[in-house]
């Protein structure tokens, strides 16, 4: 009988320390990320675009969204505060005197909490401003590829709980198992 109940406690404590392991909540194993930017970093452009546009992989929260871009001239060329529409941020700029690069410098904070920064950079080679806009009118249409990009489902981010479901599945089993077979030993045994 001290054999029965010692591997029926050892065997207790295994389920509870795997229903704790697997049950516990966990970071998410996949934080938002910078997915593309427009103009794309390291890009050439003749003229100074209307807007530019950063997309996330998950929305962003736009209380918590900066974005400033500084031409070669050192002067700031982003005009007001971003637009967000869940992972999109948009950003207007004016025309600033000058041609070369551009930094486009950004932080936001995505719905899960973690924050996001970076810059990247694009380079203008006309001084022509004829894609930025006044403030307040309506910029020019986006390229088909842009709205093509745009048009794509966005992949769901991951959760670390979906990992820990076939690990808990297994203690599990491990566990019935053990089960059985101190029930089969209890019963040849003769307890």
């Amino acid at each position: 009988m001290r054999r029965y109940r010692r591997a029926l406690w050892t065997l207790s404590c295994a389920i509870a320390t795997g229903a704790t392991v697997g049950l516990t909540p966990l970071p998410a194993a996949a934080h938002a990320e910078l997915r593309s930017v427009d103009p794309a970093d390291k890009s050439v452009r003749e003229v100074l675009p209307a807007a530019i546009t950063l997309t996330f992989s998950e929305p962003v929260h736009g209380k918590f969204t900066r974005v400033k871009v500084v031409g070669p001239s050192g002067a700031r060329a982003d005009d007001g505060d971003p637009a967000v529409d869940g992972p999109v941020v948009r950003q207007d700029l004016r025309a600033v005197p000058g041609t070369g690069r551009f930094q486009i410098a950004y932080r936001t904070v995505s719905v899960d909490g973690h924050a996001i920064s970076g810059t990247r950079e694009f380079t203008i080679t006309s001084s022509a401003t004829a894609e930025a806009t006044a403030p307040g009118t309506s910029p020019a249409r986006a390229p088909a590829a842009d709205q093509a990009r745009a048009g794509k489902p966005q992949k769901a981010g991951s959760s670390a709980s979906g990992a820990w479901l076939p690990i808990g599945l297994g203690i599990l089993a491990a566990g019935l198992l053990a089960a059985i077979v101190m029930g089969v030993r209890r019963g040849r045994d003769g307890l």
